[in-house]
């Protein structure tokens, strides 16, 4: 996955963990991804595997266009 998606997808992951009311710790072990990891999948400093990417939105429960579609535009 490119740096940008890469990016986009962390923002909306982080997103969708902060409107459920979980932590850090609480995705990971949902998830089974490292917490170490996970924060740097939120801060876009890691490339995000397409097995990871599957892995959350499993933990999410959302498509995974959900999180690798482009933001809309503000007006």
């Amino acid at each position: 996955m490119s740096s940008r998606l890469s990016a986009a997808a962390g923002a909306a992951i982080r997103r969708l963990r902060h409107g459920r009311g979980w932590t850090l710790a609480e995705l990971s072990h949902r998830s089974g991804v490292p917490l170490s990891s996970l924060s740097k999948v939120e801060l876009g400093q890691t490339s995000l595997p397409y097995d990871v990417l599957m892995r959350l939105c499993r933990a999410l429960d959302v498509e995974i266009d959900h999180l690798t579609r482009p933001e809309p535009l503000a007006a």
